[in-house]
């Protein structure tokens, strides 16, 4: 028997002979009005549409989905109403929030070891991203991963190692990163363009929110690409150059970068385009 995949998130403006109560406000939700869930087992928590992205535990999860993706995590997206469909299309699109990170907090941990002199142990499914990141294609029992890691150089050798630092997509998730390098590349370019008009507007402008913390509420200028429910491509400035993060975001109390990642900058994200077909090569081999 073909097993049915189940999809995470339901959305319906049907009517219901049967009353359903917001897990959010406890009220009941009328009939005919949008309501969003949540599966859970073999039942469903509903919200009113405000609730859920108020109220809703996992209400961030849905936060950063653009396109296609998002009939690929909410069951009914495709029978509601235009009007709705297009609602729930800006809502959903729009960044998660997060918390305020604590002073000093950093993702990334500084390693022994220089770039210079450093050579890596390549093989026929490693592929070098300069500046010691590398991407890898490996096989775990009968799954097959792309690793994008950094590597590091021990003192007193010569020979790059692989850090805990980068992040493993599994075949699937590797696709919708493939299917979206062109709309990647198109908020790089945005990205790049808006960073160039900031610079120049930088001396006319009277910033008012000077004192204000930077991602208290949200993503600062984020265009985000998800590859999963938790697993977001992020396009954005990073001092004066524009670096794609690939990431997973983890849920506790907010929504919130986890360090199973990796930052690409200009140069190893163009190398990374450069070595997709090499890559995809790499995985019919090995599956």
């Amino acid at each position: 028997m073909k097993r049915v995949k189940t999809l995470p998130f339901i959305v319906s403006s049907q009517p219901t002979k049967v009353d359903i109560r917001c897990c959010g406000c406890k009220s009941l939700i009328n009939s005919d009005q949008l309501r969003l869930g949540v599966r859970e087992y073999k039942s469903s928590s509903w919200f009113h549409y405000v609730c859920f992205w108020t109220n809703c535990y996992y209400r961030n999860h849905l936060r950063g989905v653009v396109g296609n993706t998002l009939a690929e995590l909410v069951d009914g997206f495709s029978g509601i109403p235009p009007s709705d469909k297009s609602r729930l299309l800006t809502d959903a699109s729009s960044a998660p929030s997060i918390g305020r990170r604590k002073s000093g907090s950093k993702l990334e941990i500084p390693y022994e070891g220089s770039e210079a002199d450093g050579d890596y142990e390549l093989d026929d499914n490693t592929f070098d991203l300069t500046n010691l990141v590398c991407c890898t294609v490996t096989k775990v029992q009968t799954n097959l991963h792309v690793s994008i890691r950094k590597y590091f150089v021990p003192r007193g050798r010569t020979c790059a190692k692989p850090t805990k630092y980068g992040i493993s997509l599994n075949c699937e998730q590797w696709n919708k990163l493939e299917l979206q390098v062109d709309d990647i590349n198109s908020a790089i370019a945005t990205t790049q363009k808006t960073l160039k008009e900031k610079e120049k507007e930088k001396d006319k402008k009277d910033c008012k929110d000077k004192n204000k913390l930077p991602g208290k509420e949200e993503f600062p200028d984020w265009i985000l690409f998800s590859l999963s429910w938790k697993r977001r491509v992020g396009v954005f400035a990073s001092g004066e150059e524009v670096v794609v993060d690939i990431r997973e975001f983890s849920e506790e109390k907010t929504f919130s970068e986890s360090d199973r990642g990796i930052r690409l900058k200009p140069d190893q994200w163009k190398q990374l385009q450069e070595n997709i077909n090499n890559i995809n090569k790499s995985l019919r081999k090995l599956s």
